[in-house]
């Protein structure tokens, strides 16, 4: 007569379900982060977009309040030279000087010799009420766009209403 054993079944895993499992998991993984990065960067993007708008908005203002306050417009335009030249152009209204270069990045840094290489809007007072040219101190004026920013279009119409137009 034999006896049988009722408890020899196995209760573990097999290496194949383990397999399984974790294949399945790290899939679940895969999705997961890929959302999490991509709601990230869509985080990041309207940041990005707030902080232009932001700053194109004061940009607006800035000029409108200089030209609401005055009716001379002067416009001018110099290159400077040495290393990587740059087209600066200058539009003044009243005793306020909006240098700028078309198509530059902001930058942080800075070089003594060329400050006007990291600077796309940058506002000053004019050194005469009379002249209106880009020489001068870059030093004693605001920069009036964001680290990494550009100007792409810069234009103000001597229409009235004045029509300003930053991209």
């Amino acid at each position: 007569m034999r006896i049988r054993n009722k408890n020899n079944h196995s209760h573990g895993f097999t290496i194949l379900e383990l397999m399984i499992a974790t294949t399945v998991f790290s899939f679940v993984l895969l999705v997961a982060s890929v959302g999490i990065i991509a709601i990230g960067r869509d985080y990041y993007k309207s940041l990005t977009s707030v902080k232009l708008q932001e700053t194109t908005r004061s940009v607006v203002d800035d000029i409108s309040s200089s030209l609401q306050f005055s009716q001379t417009d002067a416009i001018s335009s110099h290159l400077y030279d040495g290393g990587v030249p740059a087209t600066v152009k200058v539009r003044c209204f009243g005793s306020d000087r909006y240098r700028y270069i078309i198509n530059q990045k902001v930058q942080k840094v800075t070089d003594p010799t060329h400050p006007e290489r990291f600077h796309a809007l940058y506002r000053d007072k004019r050194p005469f009420e009379s002249s209106c040219d880009a020489s001068g101190n870059w030093t004693d004026g605001t920069e009036l766009l964001g680290d990494n920013m550009r100007l792409l279009q810069f234009e103000v119409s001597n229409s009235d209403p004045f029509q300003v137009t930053i991209r």
